[in-house]
């Protein structure tokens, strides 16, 4: 797959978290499995953006008396994703993919590489899955993006879930948000 478009600096998460290539090996898929994965946050906007975004969401909840904190689910222009990291058993090769959604095409994108730089790791774990379990997982997910309500952070939480729990069907906002 090709690699993340580089977009300009307003709401690009590859601009502002820069981007590693790690593509994988020539090796036959049934010889890669999955070791660990990250649920990771990045940046999608400069600091002062999100400081200023993060102001109002504050100054909106206590207006609101916290309704709108529990709308937008603390949206501060973050970006989440999870990436996969796989080792081939013939070459020892590693490798990463990158899952996410966003609100173009169908909404799922993979790509070979992952974020350079995170502002932080929700959930992570080790496992040892299949390159067909992983890729069934991401096939099973939705990709009805919606800003509120049923974005990367649901979307995220959601494969994660699948990773965890090793079941493709699981889910925890379901396929329709």
């Amino acid at each position: 797959m090709a690699p993340p478009p580089k977009k300009g600096p307003l709401f690009a998460p590859y601009y502002w978290s820069g981007w590693v290539d790690t593509p994988s090996c020539d090796c036959l898929k049934e010889e890669k499995f999955a070791y660990k994965y990250e649920w990771m946050v990045v940046q999608m906007v400069s600091n002062t953006a999100r400081a200023l975004c993060t102001t109002v969401r504050v100054v909106s909840a206590i207006a609101t008396a916290g309704i709108t904190e529990a709308f937008v689910h603390k949206k501060d222009l973050t970006h989440e994703c999870v990436v996969v990291w796989y080792k081939c058993n013939k070459c020892d090769h590693k490798f990463a993919i990158q899952y996410e959604t966003d609100n173009a095409d169908d909404g799922r994108f993979m790509y070979f590489g992952h974020f350079e730089n995170h502002l932080k790791i929700r959930e992570f774990g080790e496992i040892n899955y299949h390159y067909d379990f992983v890729q069934k997982c991401f096939g099973k997910m939705w990709g009805n993006y919606k800003l509120f309500g049923h974005n990367c952070y649901h979307w995220a939480k959601d494969f994660s879930c699948k990773l965890r729990l090793a079941d493709s069907d699981a889910y925890v906002y379901g396929y329709n948000g």
